[in-house]
């Protein structure tokens, strides 16, 4: 299985579709995993890029609702432990 591509053109840019084979030793079939490349015209409001798109990662993370709050809040702490720590060095 290889991977496919689409693209849909919007007023305010494009959507690019990818969807890309993962194998796993658990399962004989590959799931198909999807990354929508989001490329925003700049407006002039947000820090939108026309050249580097906003990833999202469709059925990426296969664990509980539960998990994914856990691992959201421990990457939150993380990263603004991390800023603080910059913060004080400058």
């Amino acid at each position: 299985m290889s991977t496919s591509s689409t693209t849909l053109q919007m007023k305010w840019g494009k959507i690019q579709k990818l969807v890309l084979p993962l194998s796993s030793k658990s399962s004989p079939t590959p799931l198909l995993f999807e990354i929508l490349q989001v490329f925003m015209k700049d407006d002039g409001t947000y820090f939108n890029n026309e050249h580097y798109p906003t990833l999202i990662y469709k059925n990426a993370f296969h664990g509980s609702e539960t998990d994914g709050r856990q691992l959201l809040l421990l990457n939150k702490n993380t990263v603004k432990n991390c800023v603080a720590a910059q913060w004080n060095e400058s």
